[in-house]
């Protein structure tokens, strides 16, 4: 095998963690505290996984002082009242004044019988006419208009505390922190970049992020991306699709995707693990509910969680925004699916192999420009001139950036294409034909079987020796048929490098559900 260039997929740059936070970007972390660790006054952002000896106060909240309402979010017009005046009340003791003056106010009679108003009496006309007046000039003659209702988004279309009863046994969800203004600095779901990095730009994002009881690890994170219409929401729900589907970083691995339904417009969702020195589980959500892209991370230490009761908690936020132009809930259920698909289409990505060793190593996939496979000496068929197939490709990935294995360890992968699936599955059982029987033909050949792939095909591990000395060359093989297409895997292990047998079972399944795209 040989090191070449990298054939990349286009996407999203993914966001630097360690890049600084610029000076005039608004921070909204609180300050460091003697004790803390850091300088005081160093702005300490929220972890979005939280260890299990921290525990949030029940006060923990929002770390904004104003609400900023979304650029679609009419705001309310300043009520227009009339100036009405009131008269004002008369003591009782007014009626039995011993001067005998009415309560309306201090009179007298003149020479010729008339009756003269007191100054402050007609001081108190002239502010009935001219609240009468204002009335007219600023009411329009009528009513005061009713004001628009304030939504407050944060409580709206972010999950609330109460949304989270029942996520997890025994757990109880408090919420940690409350971003309403992105800065580089705000917690990210694992996968996705800043909204800040985006095409198109949300016209407003929210982030909060929730951590579990005292003692419990894990921790929890939404994110709500507002558009200002329904095409621009559908054109980033695509572009987070795809980001999802290759989740970025070097140490994810995809251990399954769901197809969600009953949620709102669209959803998908996956789970991964990080393979770090310590695995850390993620169970991803991302689903659109009218002109809003929701995106739901939940951690865990352990394993990743279920999808199912996930996606009915974000339901519960989904009910909040559907009137927004959106799909309300119904039904939500969530079922295994095929993997998201990545480019190339039908082959391998990165996110699909393991790491051999923990907390290193990065998969690399190149297209080779011709076929250029020997295989294990157990096919005993010509792997470059596959008879009858109309077109051969092969991809082959190696591993870096991992002192302990081999430069050249890594992974062959072949796609051969048949006019039919009947000629297709044909060509797979004499190859898996071929390998079973292969130490019958070669004495040299050591062939064991590590997984039956059903009526798609198998596995084996393949030993065989190159010389008159102890010296073997080791292989690991799967061939199976996938509609009009035969997938062939090889990896060639050594003593320092080598997948087990449920990680080459679970590639060569991969694999297969890949290629389902071409078949």
């Amino acid at each position: 095998m040989t090191d070449q260039g990298e054939h990349r997929p286009r996407r999203a740059i993914p966001p630097q963690e360690d890049e600084p936070v610029a000076e005039d970007q608004p921070r909204t972390w609180e300050p460091a505290s003697e004790g803390s660790g850091a300088a005081v006054g160093t702005p300490i952002p929220p972890p979005a996984v939280l260890p299990g000896s921290m525990s949030v106060p029940a006060s923990a909240g929002r770390r904004f002082s104003a609400v900023e309402l979304p650029d679609d979010q009419e705001r309310p017009l300043p009520r227009r009242s009339a100036l009405t005046p009131s008269r004002p009340e008369t003591p009782a003791s007014a009626a039995a004044s011993p001067t005998g003056e009415a309560a309306d106010g201090p009179t007298t009679a003149d020479a010729e019988g008339t009756r003269r108003v007191w100054p402050w009496a007609a001081v108190g006309a002239v502010v009935v006419v001219g609240g009468i007046i204002a009335a007219t000039v600023l009411g329009g003659g009528g009513p005061a208009a009713t004001p628009t209702p304030t939504v407050d988004p944060v409580s709206t279309y972010l999950l609330q505390d109460a949304d989270l009863t029942g996520l997890t046994d025994g757990v109880t969800w408090v919420s940690a922190s409350t971003d309403t203004a992105v800065t580089q600095g705000t917690p990210l779901a694992k996968c996705f970049v800043s909204s800040l990095d985006t095409t198109p730009a949300p016209s407003s994002t929210l982030v909060r992020t929730f951590a579990p009881s005292a003692g419990q690890a894990g921790g929890l994170l939404h994110q709500v991306d507002a558009y200002a219409t329904v095409e621009d929401a559908t054109a980033a729900y695509e572009g987070r699709v795809a980001e999802l589907a290759a989740c970025s970083r070097n140490t994810a691995l995809l251990v399954d995707t769901f197809t969600v339904t009953g949620l709102g417009d669209e959803s998908a969702a996956t789970r991964i693990v990080l393979q770090d020195t310590a695995n850390e589980f993620h169970s991803l959500l991302l689903s659109r509910t009218g002109t809003r892209v929701n995106i739901l991370d939940q951690t865990s230490p352990e394993q990743a969680t279920e999808v199912a009761p996930l996606a009915a908690v974000l339901a519960t936020a989904a009910q909040r925004q559907c009137t927004d132009e959106g799909t309300c809930p119904g039904t939500v259920a969530a079922e295994a699916g095929a993997p998201l698909p990545v480019e190339p289409p039908g082959w391998l990505a990165a996110v699909d192999l393991p790491r051999i060793t923990q907390g290193a190593g990065t998969w690399r996939g190149t297209d080779m420009s011709e076929m250029r496979l020997a295989g294990s000496r157990c096919e005993a068929v010509d792997l470059v001139n596959m008879s009858g197939a109309t077109k051969a490709a092969q991809r082959t990935y190696l591993l870096g950036d991992d002192s302990s294995v081999p430069r050249a360890f890594g992974v062959d992968e072949a796609i051969y294409t048949y006019a039919t699936p009947e000629e297709a599955s044909a060509t797979k059982d004499t190859l898996v034909g071929n390998m079973d029987n292969c130490p019958g033909r070669t004495p040299t050949a050591t062939v064991s079987r590590v997984g039956d792939l059903g009526a798609a095909g198998a596995a084996w591990n393949v030993s065989q020796q190159t010389d008159q000395t102890a010296t073997t060359a080791r292989f690991r093989v799967s061939i199976q048929a996938v509609g009009t297409t035969v997938v062939y895997l090889m990896a060639n292990p050594s003593d320092t490098a080598d997948f087990t047998d449920e990680e080459w079972i679970a590639l060569s399944q991969r694999s297969a559900a890949r290629a389902a795209e071409l078949a």
